[in-house]
Protein backbone atom coordinates (compact mmCIF):
# COMPACT_ATOMS: atom_id res chain seq x y z
CA UNK A 1 0.00 0.00 0.00
CA UNK A 2 2.85 2.37 0.89
CA UNK A 3 4.50 1.87 -2.53
CA UNK A 4 1.18 2.43 -4.26
CA UNK A 5 0.72 5.69 -2.41
CA UNK A 6 4.16 6.88 -3.48
CA UNK A 7 3.42 6.04 -7.10
CA UNK A 8 0.15 7.92 -6.95
CA UNK A 9 1.83 10.94 -5.40
CA UNK A 10 4.44 11.09 -8.27
CA UNK A 11 8.14 12.07 -8.02
CA UNK A 12 9.22 14.70 -5.57
CA UNK A 13 10.76 17.98 -6.74
CA UNK A 14 14.12 16.73 -5.53
CA UNK A 15 13.82 13.57 -7.63
CA UNK A 16 12.89 15.66 -10.69
CA UNK A 17 15.87 17.94 -10.21
CA UNK A 18 18.22 14.96 -9.96
CA UNK A 19 16.71 13.49 -13.15
CA UNK A 20 17.06 16.82 -14.97
CA UNK A 21 20.72 17.02 -13.92
CA UNK A 22 21.30 13.51 -15.24
CA UNK A 23 19.73 14.47 -18.59
CA UNK A 24 21.95 17.58 -18.83
CA UNK A 25 25.01 15.48 -18.04
CA UNK A 26 24.04 12.96 -20.71
CA UNK A 27 23.61 15.77 -23.26
CA UNK A 28 27.06 17.15 -22.40
CA UNK A 29 28.58 13.71 -22.76
CA UNK A 30 26.95 13.39 -26.18
CA UNK A 31 28.37 16.75 -27.30
CA UNK A 32 31.83 15.81 -26.05
CA UNK A 33 31.68 12.49 -27.91
CA UNK A 34 30.63 14.28 -31.13
CA UNK A 35 33.53 16.76 -30.75
CA UNK A 36 35.97 13.92 -30.19
CA UNK A 37 34.68 12.21 -33.34
CA UNK A 38 34.95 15.42 -35.35
CA UNK A 39 38.52 15.99 -34.15
CA UNK A 40 39.41 12.53 -35.40
CA UNK A 41 38.45 13.52 -38.99
CA UNK A 42 40.49 15.63 -41.41
CA UNK A 43 38.35 17.85 -43.60
CA UNK A 44 39.98 19.22 -46.76
CA UNK A 45 39.28 22.83 -47.76
CA UNK A 46 38.88 21.80 -51.42
CA UNK A 47 37.73 18.80 -53.43
CA UNK A 48 40.48 16.58 -54.75
CA UNK A 49 42.30 13.26 -54.62
CA UNK A 50 44.81 12.18 -51.98
CA UNK A 51 48.06 11.77 -53.93
CA UNK A 52 50.52 11.31 -51.04
CA UNK A 53 50.35 10.11 -47.44
CA UNK A 54 53.57 10.76 -45.50
CA UNK A 55 52.51 9.66 -42.01
CA UNK A 56 51.95 6.31 -40.33
CA UNK A 57 49.92 5.35 -37.32
CA UNK A 58 51.90 5.81 -34.10
CA UNK A 59 54.63 8.01 -35.61
CA UNK A 60 55.56 11.36 -34.07
CA UNK A 61 55.00 14.15 -36.57
CA UNK A 62 56.87 17.47 -36.47
CA UNK A 63 56.19 20.80 -38.12
CA UNK A 64 59.40 20.58 -40.16
CA UNK A 65 58.50 17.23 -41.73
CA UNK A 66 56.95 16.64 -45.14
CA UNK A 67 53.26 17.48 -45.55
CA UNK A 68 51.27 14.79 -43.80
CA UNK A 69 48.84 14.41 -46.69
CA UNK A 70 49.04 15.91 -50.18
CA UNK A 71 45.72 16.64 -51.87
CA UNK A 72 45.64 17.08 -55.66
CA UNK A 73 42.87 19.01 -57.38
CA UNK A 74 42.48 17.13 -60.66
CA UNK A 75 40.06 19.76 -62.00
CA UNK A 76 42.52 22.64 -61.73
CA UNK A 77 45.92 22.06 -63.33
CA UNK A 78 48.65 24.61 -63.87
CA UNK A 79 52.11 24.50 -65.40
CA UNK A 80 55.19 26.51 -64.48
CA UNK A 81 57.85 27.13 -67.13
CA UNK A 82 61.09 29.08 -67.09
CA UNK A 83 61.53 31.83 -69.69
CA UNK A 84 64.93 33.48 -70.09
CA UNK A 85 65.34 37.20 -69.55
CA UNK A 86 65.68 37.93 -73.27
CA UNK A 87 62.34 36.38 -74.18
CA UNK A 88 60.31 37.17 -71.06
CA UNK A 89 59.82 40.79 -72.12
CA UNK A 90 57.68 39.48 -74.99
CA UNK A 91 55.45 37.47 -72.64
CA UNK A 92 52.37 38.95 -70.99
CA UNK A 93 49.40 37.68 -69.01
CA UNK A 94 46.58 36.44 -71.23
CA UNK A 95 48.71 35.25 -74.14
CA UNK A 96 47.70 31.98 -75.79
CA UNK A 97 49.80 28.87 -75.16
CA UNK A 98 49.94 25.55 -77.00
CA UNK A 99 50.94 22.62 -74.80
CA UNK A 100 52.62 19.42 -75.93
CA UNK A 101 52.74 16.54 -73.44
CA UNK A 102 55.22 13.68 -73.75
CA UNK A 103 52.69 11.23 -72.30
CA UNK A 104 49.85 12.43 -74.57
CA UNK A 105 51.47 13.17 -77.94
CA UNK A 106 48.15 13.23 -79.82
CA UNK A 107 46.37 15.56 -77.39
CA UNK A 108 45.73 19.12 -78.58
CA UNK A 109 45.83 21.24 -75.45
CA UNK A 110 45.77 25.02 -75.25
CA UNK A 111 46.01 27.39 -72.34
CA UNK A 112 46.93 30.92 -71.35
CA UNK A 113 49.56 32.76 -69.34
CA UNK A 114 48.16 33.66 -65.92
CA UNK A 115 51.20 34.92 -64.01
CA UNK A 116 54.77 36.09 -64.59
CA UNK A 117 57.09 36.08 -61.60
CA UNK A 118 58.47 39.54 -60.77
CA UNK A 119 61.74 38.03 -59.52
CA UNK A 120 64.37 36.13 -61.50
CA UNK A 121 66.01 32.77 -60.90
CA UNK A 122 69.52 31.68 -61.77
CA UNK A 123 69.25 28.42 -63.71
CA UNK A 124 72.68 27.09 -64.59
CA UNK A 125 74.04 30.61 -65.02
CA UNK A 126 71.04 31.74 -67.11
CA UNK A 127 68.68 34.36 -65.70
CA UNK A 128 65.08 33.17 -66.09
CA UNK A 129 61.60 33.98 -64.84
CA UNK A 130 58.83 31.61 -63.80
CA UNK A 131 55.73 31.85 -66.00
CA UNK A 132 52.53 30.13 -64.86
CA UNK A 133 50.19 28.65 -67.45
CA UNK A 134 46.66 27.31 -66.91
CA UNK A 135 45.35 24.82 -69.50
CA UNK A 136 41.93 25.33 -71.02
CA UNK A 137 39.24 22.72 -70.17
CA UNK A 138 40.06 19.49 -71.97
CA UNK A 139 38.98 15.86 -72.16
CA UNK A 140 42.62 14.74 -72.24
CA UNK A 141 43.50 12.52 -69.24
CA UNK A 142 45.91 14.94 -67.60
CA UNK A 143 47.88 13.77 -64.57
CA UNK A 144 49.83 15.81 -62.05
CA UNK A 145 53.57 15.74 -62.74
CA UNK A 146 53.40 15.09 -66.49
CA UNK A 147 56.20 16.61 -68.57
CA UNK A 148 55.10 19.22 -71.08
CA UNK A 149 56.47 21.75 -73.53
CA UNK A 150 54.81 25.16 -73.87
CA UNK A 151 54.76 27.31 -76.99
CA UNK A 152 53.66 30.85 -76.10
CA UNK A 153 52.13 32.96 -78.85
CA UNK A 154 53.48 36.45 -78.18
CA UNK A 155 51.91 37.94 -81.33
CA UNK A 156 50.00 36.70 -84.35
CA UNK A 157 49.41 38.00 -87.87
CA UNK A 158 47.55 36.43 -90.80
CA UNK A 159 48.01 36.55 -94.57
CA UNK A 160 51.55 37.96 -94.49
CA UNK A 161 54.73 37.34 -96.46
CA UNK A 162 57.19 35.11 -94.61
CA UNK A 163 60.73 34.06 -95.47
CA UNK A 164 63.00 31.60 -93.66
CA UNK A 165 65.55 33.29 -91.41
CA UNK A 166 68.41 31.44 -93.11
CA UNK A 167 67.85 33.57 -96.24
CA UNK A 168 68.36 36.85 -94.37
CA UNK A 169 71.63 38.76 -94.05
CA UNK A 170 71.81 41.24 -91.19
CA UNK A 171 74.12 44.24 -90.90
CA UNK A 172 75.11 44.18 -87.23
CA UNK A 173 76.17 47.85 -87.26
CA UNK A 174 73.13 49.42 -88.91
CA UNK A 175 70.50 46.77 -88.14
CA UNK A 176 69.49 46.65 -91.79
CA UNK A 177 68.30 43.32 -93.21
CA UNK A 178 69.04 42.08 -96.74
CA UNK A 179 68.26 39.11 -98.96
CA UNK A 180 69.71 37.92 -102.23
CA UNK A 181 66.81 38.57 -104.62
CA UNK A 182 66.96 36.80 -107.96
CA UNK A 183 66.74 39.27 -110.86
CA UNK A 184 67.12 37.89 -114.41
CA UNK A 185 68.69 34.76 -112.98
CA UNK A 186 71.26 36.65 -110.91
CA UNK A 187 71.29 37.31 -107.12
CA UNK A 188 70.98 41.00 -106.25
CA UNK A 189 71.29 42.36 -102.72
CA UNK A 190 67.86 43.64 -101.67
CA UNK A 191 67.09 45.45 -98.43
CA UNK A 192 63.96 44.24 -96.64
CA UNK A 193 61.98 45.58 -93.71
CA UNK A 194 61.16 42.87 -91.18
CA UNK A 195 58.20 42.59 -88.84
CA UNK A 196 57.36 39.76 -86.47
CA UNK A 197 59.74 36.82 -86.31
CA UNK A 198 60.39 33.57 -84.52
CA UNK A 199 63.28 31.13 -84.54
CA UNK A 200 62.42 29.95 -88.09
CA UNK A 201 60.64 32.68 -90.06
CA UNK A 202 60.48 36.45 -90.38
CA UNK A 203 57.65 38.62 -91.64
CA UNK A 204 58.56 40.87 -94.58
CA UNK A 205 56.88 44.28 -94.45
CA UNK A 206 58.65 45.83 -97.44
CA UNK A 207 61.29 45.00 -100.03
CA UNK A 208 59.79 41.79 -101.44
CA UNK A 209 56.54 40.80 -103.08
CA UNK A 210 54.70 37.52 -103.24
CA UNK A 211 56.32 35.42 -105.98
CA UNK A 212 59.81 36.95 -105.72
CA UNK A 213 62.63 34.42 -105.63
CA UNK A 214 65.54 34.68 -103.21
CA UNK A 215 68.85 32.83 -102.95
CA UNK A 216 70.13 30.99 -99.90
CA UNK A 217 72.93 32.68 -97.95
CA UNK A 218 75.94 30.99 -96.34
CA UNK A 219 75.44 28.99 -93.13
CA UNK A 220 77.83 31.31 -91.27
CA UNK A 221 75.59 34.25 -92.12
CA UNK A 222 72.58 32.27 -90.93
CA UNK A 223 74.24 31.74 -87.55
CA UNK A 224 75.08 35.46 -87.33
CA UNK A 225 71.42 36.28 -88.05
CA UNK A 226 70.16 33.87 -85.37
CA UNK A 227 72.53 35.42 -82.81
CA UNK A 228 71.46 38.93 -83.75
CA UNK A 229 67.74 38.19 -83.60
CA UNK A 230 67.65 35.99 -80.54
CA UNK A 231 70.49 37.12 -78.32
CA UNK A 232 73.23 34.60 -79.09
CA UNK A 233 76.95 35.23 -78.63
Amino acid sequence: QNNLDKLLEGPSEQDLEIARAQVRQAELSKIQAENTLNNARLVAPIDGVVSQVNIRQGELYGASALPAIVLTDLDSFHMTVLVDEIDVRQVSVGQTVRLSLDALPDAEITGSVTRISPTARDVGGVVAYEVEIVPDPTDAPLKAGMSATAIITTAQVDNVLLIPNRYIQLDRETGQAFVQKMVNGQPVLQEVQLGLRNDRFSQVLAGLSDGDQIALIRSSSEEQLRNALFGGN
